[in-house]
């Protein structure tokens, strides 16, 4: 698997770094910047989760398709290959309209589901094409998506302003600054 080797120097340089002032505070300014948009958008998808929780309606569906997706992620030394299967499911809504629509949420067993399966799905009236498999909601992974983000942005900020403080202390006591 992946093996993560720290290095003690590595760290208490990369921490001397910061105390000498060498810190590139635009590097904290740049995890506060990502950390703000992951909060924002697992916040969206909170919201989103929250409102087809409280307004959703539920009905019936019959699985008619499995839709593979894949998804390439490459690091320094290893390629992988990650594959969802996502259902596609036909249900009839509360105004007897007959909808097909995709899950946004995807499986890794190719065997999870099987055409002609009966699941349960909840949709909003007014966004039918927006659904979510019963079993597969409730996911807290926009939690944790929320938490991290956060974590980014508050470090972020802190070593923006620690950055950018050091460095004015650092070039006052060279006399760059008057």
């Amino acid at each position: 698997m992946f093996r993560i080797k720290i290095r003690p120097g590595s760290i208490s340089s990369s921490i001397r770094t910061v105390q000498e002032g060498k810190f590139p505070w635009w590097l904290g300014l740049l995890f506060a910047v990502v950390g703000a948009a992951v909060l924002w958008f697992s916040y969206q998808e909170h919201l989103e989760s929250e409102e087809l929780r409280q307004h959703g309606v539920q009905s019936e569906a019959v699985v008619t398709d499995i839709r593979k997706h894949e998804r390439h992620n490459s690091g320094r030394k290893h390629r992988s290959k990650i594959v969802t299967y996502h259902p596609v499911v036909t249900y009839t809504d509360d105004r007897g309209i007959t909808r097909t629509a995709e899950s946004p949420v995807g499986v890794s067993s190719r065997t999870a589901y099987s055409k002609g399966d009966t699941v349960r799905v909840l949709y909003l009236p007014h966004k039918p094409q927006e659904i979510e498999l019963t079993e597969l909601s409730g996911s807290s992974s926009h939690y944790i998506f929320m938490a991290v983000g956060g974590l980014f942005f508050i470090a972020g900020i802190g070593l923006t302003i620690y950055g950018l403080k050091k460095r004015n202390r650092h070039d006052c006591d060279k006399g760059e600054f008057a």
